[in-house]
């Protein structure tokens, strides 16, 4: 005997027309935007209550804010014009220090008097300048045309003393300051450890002794004439190269209001030109 055949699954039949199945769909979004619209109404009052209360606070802050920003406006107003007459203040300062260039000539003698012996009889003192690098004779300074290059490269910005500033170093940083000795000497050995001594003197870069020659026994007196175990009398030129001066490169600097040089003393150069 055959067994009885399996029913089938329960279902629904939907027995109604299709545009009510619509309309229902229809319903359904319809119900959903006016939750959105009424969610959106609820939350425009706090989100504006909220907006509120943060620009409330934003305004207090700014009005705790505003004395001190004009305080600091104020103080920066101060400080530009601090640091505007720093910089006047610096560059006259620069300039009076430029001015104190070239050494005074008292205190150029000055410093060949302590170590010369006194052997030696200075003839003639000279100081001149002359370039940088130039041959040994004395070059002449035009300074009508150091003015005029001078001022033409000055841009229209500096102040009248940033300009006179500008001007004194386009006329002597070219420049170096030399001293030019002629003299006797009794005794010749004598003359080279002053030489030495000179160049150990901070204010001189160097010395040169550029020639060396004996005295012709006619020209002396019975007095002055040498013996026979002693040295002979000698003719000598030489030349001193006088360190820049202050505000100039390899010059000296102040430091805690102490000066303090750029480098010690130079060096004694013997370039003799010896005459018989």
């Amino acid at each position: 005997m055959n067994p009885p055949p399996k029913l089938a699954a329960h279902q629904e039949v939907d027995f109604l027309p299709a545009h009510f199945r619509e309309d229902t769909e229809k319903r359904k979004g319809q119900n959903g935007r006016f939750v959105v619209v009424l969610l959106f109404a609820l939350l425009m009052p706090v989100a504006s209550f909220f907006q509120h209360r943060v620009r409330h606070g934003f305004e207090r802050q700014i009005a705790l804010i505003e004395p001190e920003c004009a305080l600091a406006a104020n103080d920066a107003a101060k400080l530009k014009a601090l640091e505007a007459k720093l910089q006047r203040v610096e560059s006259t300062a620069q300039l009076v220090t430029y001015l104190r260039h070239p050494w005074p000539r008292s205190q150029m003698l000055s410093a060949l008097l302590p170590a010369m012996p006194k052997s030696i009889v200075l003839g003639s003192v000279h100081i001149i300048q002359v370039t940088h690098g130039a041959t040994h004779a004395a070059q002449p300074v035009n300074n009508n045309n150091l003015h005029q290059e001078g001022t033409a490269e000055i841009a229209p910005k500096l102040t009248q003393v940033e300009r006179d500033l500008q001007m004194l170093r386009a006329q002597n940083d070219p420049m170096r300051v030399e001293m030019l000795l002629a003299g006797t000497a009794a005794d010749p050995t004598q003359l080279h450890e002053y030489l030495s001594e000179l160049a150990r003197n901070p204010l001189f870069v160097r010395s040169e002794l550029e020639s060396l020659e004996q005295v012709p026994t006619a020209a002396l007196s019975a007095a002055d004439a040498p013996k026979a175990d002693t040295a002979k009398p000698v003719r000598f030129r030489v030349r001193l190269v006088v360190r820049t001066g202050y505000g100039q490169p390899n010059g000296p600097a102040v430091i805690g209001g102490k000066q303090v040089a750029a480098q010690p003393g130079g060096t004694f150069t013997a370039a003799i030109k010896e005459s018989p």
